[in-house]
């Protein structure tokens, strides 16, 4: 004999079928929306997302929070965007504008930018390491924290933008860039009239020879070469090698080398070095020097190349270029 159900206990079956269909559905829907960049989770649970990175697609944490930064000036773009890392490497901390922003960072030695410690960044415990093409040991790294590598020489608002993008503080970069080039357009006007026919050099005297540097290498390039778009001398453009920031020239070439403005610091801070450059007849010949366009300025704060570095350094050459000028 068959059962019969009463309409109200038919009722309730058919609406928990349908309960149970809508959320096979759903759970189906999201799986098969999953995405790299905002559900996939990694061995801990955390979100991570894609980052297309010189060594490959690298799976990094949606917001990272223990950062270790192998290159040496990249600290000052974290910090810039509000991160502090929990390692550097022993050249960070010789930048006086950093040096203050670092307490409590881990220091990480001299070769940290190519063959660091596995076991001192082991300790640290970092959920993302950034480094340079030139680290030796990412595949141990690797197995640590996820790894990305940068270029030596790249543009340095692309790679702000680009760390901002890596650890999800685009807003933050884009602010900073935007008040940035607010301060460089209120000078821009000037310091291109100066340099109208007029070219610069950024020179680092050595015993050995002088380093030209161009470009994307620190030391003031990224300002006078890019924010303010001043010209290099003919010459010294065609003395670089593809791909070299700079290149080291003898002192008997320097008269066909330097520009009408040079910048100079000592190579590696050896002041003695550069004193043989700076004392010969050479360099007392050249008409930046004898016209009085030749600055010498401090290896500590030329060096860097950061966002820290690039407001002192651009104080440093409105004061050179524009004396007497009313600060903004």
């Amino acid at each position: 004999m068959t059962k019969l159900y009463r309409p109200s206990v038919l009722y309730g079956i058919i609406v928990l079928i349908t309960i149970t269909l809508l959320a096979s559905s759903c759970s189906a829907r999201m799986e098969s929306g999953k995405t790299a960049t905002e559900d996939e989770e990694g061995s801990g649970g955390a979100r991570t997302k894609t980052f297309q990175a010189v060594n490959g697609n690298i799976e990094v944490p949606e917001k990272p929070e223990r950062i270790v930064t192998l290159a040496p000036n990249y600290a000052g773009y974290l910090l810039a965007m509000g991160i502090k890392p929990i390692g550097v490497p022993d050249f960070t901390f010789g930048n006086p504008y950093l040096k203050p922003k670092l307490e409590g960072v881990a220091n990480l030695g001299a070769n940290a930018a190519t063959e660091p410690t596995v076991e001192q960044i082991l300790e640290l415990k970092p959920d993302l390491i950034i480094a340079l093409t030139t680290l030796k040991n990412t595949e141990q790294l690797q197995k640590i924290a996820p790894v990305v590598t940068f270029e030596t020489v790249k543009n340095n608002k692309e790679l702000l933008l680009d760390l901002g993008k890596l650890t999800n503080r685009e807003a933050e970069a884009k602010a900073w860039l935007a008040k940035w080039e607010a301060g460089i357009d209120g000078y821009k006007s000037q310091v291109q009239s100066i340099a109208k026919g007029k070219t610069f050099s950024i020179l680092y005297p050595s015993a050995k020879g002088i380093y030209v540097f161009r470009e994307g290498y620190g030391r003031g390039t990224e300002i006078l070469y890019g924010d303010f778009g001043v010209e290099m001398p003919e010459a010294a453009k065609r003395a670089f090698e593809p791909g070299k920031g700079f290149v080291m020239v003898s002192l008997e070439k320097l008269p066909e080398l330097a520009g009408d403005y040079i910048f100079a610091s000592p190579w590696l801070g050896d002041a003695a070095g550069a004193a043989t450059v700076y004392e010969s007849a050479i360099w007392k010949g050249l008409p930046a020097v004898k016209e009085g366009r030749a600055y010498q300025v401090d290896y500590n704060i030329f060096t860097f190349s950061d966002p820290y570095s690039w407001e002192g350094q651009l104080d440093i050459i409105l004061d050179k270029l524009l004396p007497g000028r009313q600060k903004q």
